[in-house]
């Protein structure tokens, strides 16, 4: 089930701020505009009698365009995204969902659309850890792959769900109808860990962990914005070495190296960090959590699995023990930033 996004704060705090003053109260239907190749967009205020949304739509509340700036800009880019797909444009499409042209041509030439049609604009309430309610809005697109596909789009004629304007894509999650992840923050401490392990550690498997705190293989502030997750206040030197033997079951018992780089300071300030993968939570138990992360912000290239075993500290904080690649595709992490 996919996880990509509500999986970060960032993400969170970005949507909360772009739809914290709407209204929750139900909008007006608006009108559908219906797209297949390169024929005309059908005049229509309804959904087309053959659609597969026809059973759904008593069930969604309709959002118009002029409630938020970004539904608009949403449907124009999914608009686009569909067409490039169906014209074969990587380039266009690796512009749209933040990816790359070799992400985007490890599905796109054996992925063949028979159409699409775009069912209409809505929205849905969700709720941040933090207990504030906001307005999540998504395009409703039923799509035909005739062939082909990747890791979201399937063959078969679907509906799926665009969500409006991504922090770091010109769309926001895409998913199919019916497999949207509930709404939970269970399981985000843990994969937050096992992210920022890869993303500031650099590590895939966990036998690289010597080498990476070997003379030059990590720099101080990659090893401050990893002891930082799940831990909130870091004041010293000893602080840090704590905190970093709590998100990390290995054991770390020389600064010299760290110490002597130009960029140490002798007192520990929170980072600014603002970097966080795309992925899903493919499986998690008490003692592994499998995460497969994407090479684009929607979920269409698959680049790398990754199984992480882990437990727990003293103080309910998860530890990471080891990490095993299970499945590498070549392919670049996407990355958004702030």
């Amino acid at each position: 089930m996919k996880n990509k996004m509500t999986k970060y704060l960032p993400v969170l705090l970005a949507a909360l701020m772009l739809t914290a003053c709407t209204p929750t109260t139900p909008q007006a239907p608006v009108g559908t505009e219906q797209q297949s190749g390169t024929s005309a967009p059908a005049d229509t205020t309804a959904p087309s009698e053959t659609t597969v949304a026809d059973t759904v739509f008593n069930d969604r509340t309709p959002a118009d365009i002029s409630e938020s700036g970004v539904i608009e800009a949403t449907l124009n880019a999914t608009k686009e995204l569909f067409d490039s797909i169906q014209s074969g444009d990587a380039q266009r499409i690796a512009e749209i969902i933040n990816s790359d042209e070799d992400a985007v041509n490890s599905w796109l030439p054996s992925t063949k659309l028979g159409g699409y049609s775009i069912e209409g604009t809505f929205k849905e309430q969700k709720t941040t850890a933090l207990g504030q309610t906001y307005n999540a809005y998504y395009i409703l697109v039923s799509v035909n792959v005739t062939e082909g596909g990747n890791a979201t789009l399937r063959q078969g004629e679907h509906l799926y769900r665009v969500y409006t304007e991504g922090a770091a894509s010109m769309v926001g999650e895409i998913y199919p109808d019916d497999a949207v992840p509930a709404t939970t923050t269970e399981g985000d401490s843990i994969a937050r860990l096992c992210e920022k392990y890869i993303i500031f550690l650099g590590g895939n498997d966990f036998d690289n962990v010597d080498s990476l705190f070997a003379d030059g293989g990590i720099n101080y502030n990659s090893l401050k914005e990893f002891a930082y997750t799940n831990h909130n206040d870091i004041a010293s030197m000893e602080d840090l070495t704590n905190a970093v033997k709590d998100n990390l079951g290995y054991e770390v018992t020389s600064w010299e190296s760290l110490t002597k780089w130009e960029g140490f300071e002798p007192y520990e300030r929170v980072p600014r960090g603002g970097v966080w993968l795309y992925y899903d939570i493919v499986e998690r138990t008490d003692d592994k959590c499998v995460i497969t992360y994407y090479a684009d912000a929607v979920g269409f290239a698959k680049a790398k699995t990754v199984e992480y075993s882990i437990s727990k500290n003293e103080n309910g904080t998860p530890r990471l023990n080891g990490a095993k690649t299970l499945e590498d595709a070549g392919l670049k992490l996407a990355a958004g930033s702030v």
